[in-house]
């Protein structure tokens, strides 16, 4: 989940997530959004409002998988006896899981001309070009076969999006 939605006129907001990161390092619930002269206020609003949460989605799942393997390598430390008979160790061997994911997002990336209808416009010519965007987003996901394999054992959460790939 996104903590955070900075918005500032021109490059602003980057900028200070920027500095904010070189400080405390990595935030990934931040969202700088930034607003130019040319921008139409009410469709960045929408913008905002409509914009896609699956990457604070699968943030947010990445990092439960870190704290699975935490525990996990924690639990390591402890006495097999007393894992086996403690029941917040069972508890927490329950939680500890050893699963990998790979995720590949497929989000809907924002075509020039929706401008303001975009939370209204649902003709058949619209949704056809969603269509055709999620299907031309799955094409370029699926020329990374590697995308398709496990993550590295030392990776437990692995996402990859075509959009940011190029």
């Amino acid at each position: 989940m996104i903590g955070l939605v900075l918005v500032t006129h021109g490059r602003l907001a980057v900028e200070f997530r920027a500095a904010l990161e070189h400080v405390v390092g990595p935030q990934s619930q931040i969202e700088a959004v930034t607003i130019g002269p040319e921008d139409d206020v009410e469709e960045r609003r929408k913008d905002i409002v409509y914009s896609s949460r699956t990457r604070a989605a699968t943030d947010t799942m990445a990092a439960r998988q870190r704290h699975r393997r935490l525990l996990r390598e924690v639990l390591e430390h402890v006495p097999a006896k007393v894992r086996a008979s403690d029941p917040w160790c069972r508890q927490a061997q329950e939680l500890a899981c050893q699963r990998q994911y790979t995720v590949i997002h497929l989000i809907y990336q924002d075509k020039e001309w929706e401008g303001l209808a975009k939370d209204y416009e649902f003709s058949p010519q619209s949704m056809q070009e969603h269509w055709s965007s999620g299907l031309l987003d799955i094409e370029r996901s699926l020329e990374h076969p590697e995308w398709l394999q496990l993550p590295p054992e030392d990776k437990e959460f692995v996402t990859h999006d075509c959009h940011r790939a190029r």
